[in-house]
């Protein structure tokens, strides 16, 4: 470097000058096309979510309070997408069935118009005391909303009381009830036509889908109103690649 003239490491300075300038061009040039392909990425985002995503919220049927539960007159069964049963022991180990027929949707629809469940407190108690037993039967039967929620779900155990029964020491016991925000709400007037359709519904589905997927003795998938969990997502699935082709 001694060797070098004056206007040598003048030379040297201006191309060293000339590098870091290049250098720092070309990182502002790639943050700020990282700040545009985030933008676009979050723009793209906001675009393809739908109103499901961002508005919709689960239809209930009934108006809740501290002491009641009140479902509505005419039920708008064109919001219920699909049902589902549950029975111990009749529908085996894995216990859910379910069903978008849309008659079957409307009946149960019917059975809840203008249904009237009161708060009972000692629901706690009555599952502590029955821990320790086994055996037992129990149906509940869910209905889901267009959104994806649970509309309602309502438990038929045949060991719950009414508030009248208990009232009067009746020991006939019926037993439909349903937990909202975790308090629950046994159903009062005449029950008999929700537990005959909960009976009539797990009969048709151990029918059709035995009680197990293995059962030789069910049902052909296509002719069925009842599905397993897996069977539905496969329904689903298979609907959606003939959507694709027929596009």
């Amino acid at each position: 470097m001694e060797n070098l003239t004056r206007p040598s490491n003048i030379a040297i300075g201006i191309a060293g000058l000339f590098a870091l300038l290049c250098a720092a061009a070309l990182a502002f040039g790639l943050a700020q096309g990282a700040s545009n392909s985030t933008a676009t990425e979050r723009d793209e985002l906001t675009a393809s979510m739908t109103i499901s995503d961002t508005m919709l919220s689960s239809y209930h049927p009934y108006s809740a309070s501290a002491s009641s539960i009140a479902f509505e007159e005419n039920i708008d069964a064109s919001r219920i997408r699909m049902a589902a049963i549950s029975n111990y022991p009749r529908l085996g180990p894995d216990p859910f069935r379910y069903t978008q027929n849309q008659a079957t949707i409307e009946q149960a629809v019917l059975c809840l118009e203008s249904a009237r469940f009161m708060r009972w407190d000692g629901y706690d108690a009555f599952v502590e005391s029955r821990k320790h037993l086994s055996g037992g039967y129990a149906s509940s039967l869910t209905l889901e909303d267009t959104s994806g929620g649970t509309a309602v779900s309502i438990h038929f155990d045949p060991g719950v009381p009414q508030a009248s029964q208990r009232a009067e020491g009746v020991q006939e016991n019926n037993g439909v009830y349903m937990i909202e925000s975790g308090v629950c709400y046994v159903m009062e007037g005449d029950q008999s036509p929700l537990i005959a359709l909960l009976e009539e519904l797990v009969e048709e589905a151990r029918e059709e889908t035995g009680v197990s997927k293995e059962d030789p003795q069910k049902t052909p998938v296509d002719k069925r109103v009842w599905l397993y969990e897996s069977e539905l997502e496969e329904a689903a699935g298979q609907e959606q690649s003939a959507s694709r082709y027929t596009s």
